[in-house]
């Protein structure tokens, strides 16, 4: 017993020199210890410039018009036409030069990564040449719609008349004179309440193909991704924050401020701020208010970072959702149910319906469906403001026959008494990362719309099941926190995304004088900084905030020495580990080399951790051109691998990736092509298909065919054919 207790405490001063030893080496680098600079920012939504999907862009010769907004007195005239364009489209932007105009739309067009998650409605004063603008830009996606305001045409009778306007541009959807503005104002908001009924309808779908055999890249990377999307709604249903009333101080905060000149939502927002309670979720979720289109963007193109704030708020829909499908189950009599939904579908959409005929479903949205196939579902059918839009009407089937699987059903239930909607009847909310099969899709030529018959399934029922499961399990039993979608997207490659959730989680550190989560936050962003690498102090970034990690990491493991606190053995060895990849990458072999081994005295034998240790000392290794140990190492890597994750793990595709690299190196180029087409079949499934790893294996693969070529031996790539 003394003897365990002497050596408890020497593991935790042997931790703390650890830390000491690697502080100190940091420092004789002499890099700066402040990183602020790198995470800090001033608001959670800084980045973001458009939270709705609509913005109306008013190019006007009234030069005094684009002074008054870009004041402060929109209070006071309420009931001029800007006001009363900002209470159809909030976001409304002026111009009084052409060019300016089309060069924002043109710069908005070109950044955006989904075209269809940035829409323009564009009013224009006939003096702007309107006939050459709208040629210029009405071909592109974001411009769902033109006006035209003060043509002097429509009183002289000179020019181009109404319907010449209708005839020869589809977009075009008014033409008003300066005396029309009622109706200028009357149109744009039907045709407004259309267009964004139309996109709150959209709701983002991915197609899973359950077939373990699945051929094609294309296919295995929408798997990929579909695993990822369920990956998301656990954690963030798990997700529990330590202070849900400063979340939504802040978000109410915010929203007051991007909506301070709205009337109409600002009081919408004061009495969500005044009367919110988690059982108000569902009324609050159904009321029309820039919350839920807020909420619906962001889950249909996967902000991540606008749904970190609403994150108390997705919980609590998802918890009293859960609530009410529980008591109405018990009273459920019958096992098979049908829910209707009507609703416009993209051409894109469609089609992936079609192609995917058995294949699963997943649905990143709220689903709202009915009880009940109404008339009013055909009457819509003909109701149509874009040529790449169809009516299609789903009918969901829900069979809770089976017991067993009926425990994996995302929760429904129906919701006519929570609704803010009274009226609605039979209505039936499906929580968000429901899967259904697809089991039949054609078009009613009675109805003129599109009919697609979908099968509710449970979250046991894909392949990559094993793969989600392992992911699922790493996350914290009792405390999931943000870091887990943080190293989710960090796996995805999309750094972007990460750094920007790193900083909000720096940001909430700071004023909740969170000594932890700041660490993890300088140790994410080194991470993430050196992941990145590919420009100038890119690594020297990422030191910086593991250093500053280090620090305070030492303070918390001088204070667990001093009581019975368990030590951080696991986390001072990652962090060893990282600092010595950053090494690797700077060709500082030696020094990444000492850290390994330091980093391997803190860990036992065969611990997971060790397998990222081993990877890195084979790559230093490997440059040292001592490929024999390398690959023993790798080896020895990929053991522990295959003890703690599933064969298809990403990780262990990286490692056949690494242990090609050393056998292309010894020119041993048929087992390097071997395990460069292993590391991506398994990458293909697991990893998005935009990730770097698919695209350096994808260029592998190529290289060490082409070196093969001499002999004839070059097979195609997996999903390529033979040539």
């Amino acid at each position: 017993m003394e003897g365990s207790k002497k050596l408890s405490l020497w593991r935790k001063r042997k931790a703390v020199f650890t830390v000491i030893a690697v502080l100190k080496r940091l420092k004789r680098s002499r890099l700066p210890a402040d990183t602020k600079g790198n995470l800090a920012v001033s608001s959670s939504y800084s980045e973001h410039h458009h939270l709705e999907t609509y913005q109306l862009l008013w190019l006007t010769d009234d030069e005094n018009v684009v002074v008054v907004a870009q004041s402060a007195q929109s209070q006071q005239q309420s009931f001029n036409l800007k006001q009363r364009l900002r209470h159809i489209i909030h976001e409304v932007k002026l111009f009084n030069n052409s060019q300016e105009c089309e060069e924002y739309i043109q710069t908005l067009s070109s950044s955006l990564e989904n075209k269809d998650e940035q829409k323009i409605v564009l009013l224009l004063t006939e003096k702007f040449s309107c006939t050459t603008l709208i040629e210029r830009l009405h071909n592109l996606r974001q411009i769902s719609a033109f006006y035209i305001y003060n043509c002097l045409n429509v009183v002289s009778g000179r020019g181009q008349t109404k319907n010449e306007w209708f005839d020869q541009y589809q977009k075009v959807k008014g033409v008003f004179a300066k005396s029309e503005e009622n109706q200028l104002v009357n149109q744009l908001k039907v045709d407004q309440c259309l267009r964004e009924k139309i996109d709150l309808d959209s709701i983002g779908i991915t197609v899973y193909n359950r077939s373990s055999q699945c051929d094609g890249t294309e296919l295995e990377q929408r798997n990929a991704m579909f695993m990822y999307l369920q990956l998301f709604h656990e954690i963030i249903l798990r997700v529990r924050s330590s202070n849900p009333q400063q979340l939504k101080n802040d978000l109410v905060n915010f929203l007051k401020e991007r909506y301070n000149d709205n009337e109409e939502q600002l009081a919408i927002i004061n009495e969500f701020e005044v009367n919110y309670e988690p059982k108000k979720a569902i009324w609050c979720y159904t009321r029309e208010s820039c919350l839920y289109r807020i909420l619906n963007k962001a889950l249909r193109s996967l902000d991540f970072t606008v749904l970190l704030p609403f994150r108390f708020f997705i919980v609590d829909l998802h918890k009293q959702l859960t609530f009410e499908h529980e008591q109405q189950q018990q009273q459920q009599q019958q096992n098979l149910r049908l829910l209707y939904r009507g609703q416009s579908i993209k051409i894109e959409e469609l089609t992936l319906l079609r192609e995917n005929i058995d294949k699963l479903i997943g649905f990143n949205s709220f689903l709202s469906t009915t009880n009940r196939r109404t008339a009013k579902f055909y009457a819509e059918a003909s109701t149509m403001i874009a040529e790449d839009l169809y009516r299609i009407l789903f009918e969901f089937e829900i069979d809770s026959s089976n017991q067993q699987k009926k425990k994996f059903f995302k929760p429904f239930a129906n919701i006519t008494h929570l609704s803010h909607f009274h009226d609605v009847e039979d209505e039936v909310l499906i929580s968000l990362g429901s899967i259904f099969q697809i089991k039949h899709v054609e078009f009613d030529d009675r109805h003129s719309m599109w009919l697609a018959k979908l099968k509710f399934c449970s979250d046991d029922d894909y392949a990559l099941k094993e793969v989600l499961d392992y992911e699922k399990q790493r996350l914290p039993k009792t405390s999931t926190t943000l870091f887990s979608l943080l190293r989710m997207l960090i796996n995805m490659g999309e750094y972007q995304k990460a750094k920007a959730i790193c900083k909000q989680l720096f940001n909430e550190s700071l004023e909740n004088n969170d000594d932890i989560q700041e660490e993890n936050c300088y140790f994410y962003f080194g991470e993430i900084t050196r992941l990145e690498g590919g420009y100038d102090g890119s690594y020297d970034v990422s030191l910086e905030n593991y250093l500053k990690c280090l620090e305070m990491e030492k303070k918390e493991q001088d204070q667990a020495a001093k009581t019975s606190k368990k030590n951080n053995d696991e986390w001072v060895a990652m962090l060893c580990s990282s600092i010595a990849e950053v090494y690797f990458r700077k060709k500082q072999y030696d020094l990444s080399l000492d850290y390994l081994k330091q980093a391997l005295t803190l860990l036992p034998e065969q611990h997971r951790c060790r397998a990222r240790i081993y990877l890195v000392m084979a790559d230093v290794y490997m440059e040292k051109s001592e490929y024999n140990l390398s690959l023993t190492l790798q080896s020895k890597a990929l053991e522990i691998q295959r003890e703690n994750a599933p064969e298809e793990h990403s990780d262990i595709g990286r490692t056949y990736n690494n242990m090609s690299f050393v056998h292309e190196n010894k020119e041993n180029y048929e087992l390097a092509l071997k395990y460069y087409q292993e590391s991506l079949r398994i990458k293909r499934k697991t990893l998005p298909s935009d990730h770097v790893y698919i695209k350096n294996t994808e260029n592998n693969v190529r290289r060490v065919r082409e070196l093969m070529g001499h002999n004839n031996q070059s097979p195609s790539l997996p999903g390529e054919d033979k040539k």
